[in-house]
């Protein structure tokens, strides 16, 4: 089983550093697991100084922030646009002219934005096929079974033990 513990056992440069909020939940580990293996895939031998500074659920979807020399990858959005947000005066920055290292750039920015969008069908809880629950004032994606649950004020905790952590 995939927890946070062996997660960040197998691509500790990923959790390395400051980060702002980690938030692990159940139901959607998979998802980042797999994301961390194909980012990791796509760095190769040179992992870039990529590392997660955020994860969070917002609005009943997946949030993943990360840094990558001097590069913020965000969830800034104009319109349905996601942004790169570039420290313009960053000396680290100079090797982005190279199209190789903007392609990179763009894969992992889209697989980072594919995992966010497979959390919006997935429940929080057990990752079973779910919908966007607006109960209780905060929006969370939810299986049929953990909303009932839900409007019976019993789900059972989304996210992982401390143990796991």
């Amino acid at each position: 089983m995939t927890t946070p513990k062996t997660l960040k056992a197998r691509y500790p440069y990923q959790f390395e550093g400051p980060a702002i909020e980690l938030s692990f939940f159940k139901g959607w580990i998979f998802l980042l697991a797999q994301l961390c293996a194909d980012i990791d895939e796509e760095l190769g031998a040179n992992k870039r100084s990529f590392r997660w500074v955020q994860l969070k659920q917002k609005f009943g979807a997946a949030r993943f922030y990360y840094r990558m020399e001097g590069v913020l990858g965000s969830d800034d959005r104009e319109g349905n646009q996601y942004h790169l947000s570039i420290k313009q005066n960053d000396h680290r920055n100079r090797h982005l002219a190279d199209p190789d290292e903007m392609a990179l750039r763009q894969r992992i920015q889209m697989l980072k934005q594919k995992a966010e969008s497979l959390t919006q069908t997935a429940c929080i809880v057990c990752g079973t096929p779910g919908e966007i629950d607006h109960r209780k004032g905060v929006d969370l994606v939810v299986c049929p079974e953990h909303a009932r649950q839900r409007q019976a004020g019993g789900i059972e905790p989304p996210w992982f033990a401390d143990e796991d952590e």
